[in-house]
């Protein structure tokens, strides 16, 4: 072999090593938990909060599509997943993507 066809082996080794090195895991972890729903509409910058029963507030990006009715203090199982790199207006809990909810 030439040194330009070894330095090309070398150079499309190096390269597909950085390119399979440097591949994101898309899939967010998710999380399912009893939950219940609060109202926090009143306070600046704040809608629904979901608290879970371990008393940890999540701060909703959107409530999804599901067909649970919205009203303070109702009981939910919820599937979400952390939004990451993100900081809510309300402050009071972690921002989170709802994947699903439905009534307990």
């Amino acid at each position: 072999m030439h040194l330009t066809q070894k330095s090309i082996i070398l150079l499309a080794f190096f390269i597909s090593i950085t390119f399979f090195s440097c591949v994101k895991n898309d899939q967010a972890e998710t999380s399912t938990a009893k939950a219940t729903l609060h109202d926090y509409t009143g306070l600046d910058g704040c809608s629904w909060i979901i608290r879970l029963d371990n008393n940890e507030a999540l701060e909703p990006n959107s409530l999804g599509e599901s067909n649970v009715e919205f009203i303070e203090g109702k009981k939910v199982w919820v599937k979400y997943s952390m939004a990451e790199n993100q900081i809510g207006i309300c402050m009071v809990g972690a921002r989170v993507d709802i994947i699903d909810m439905w009534e307990r």
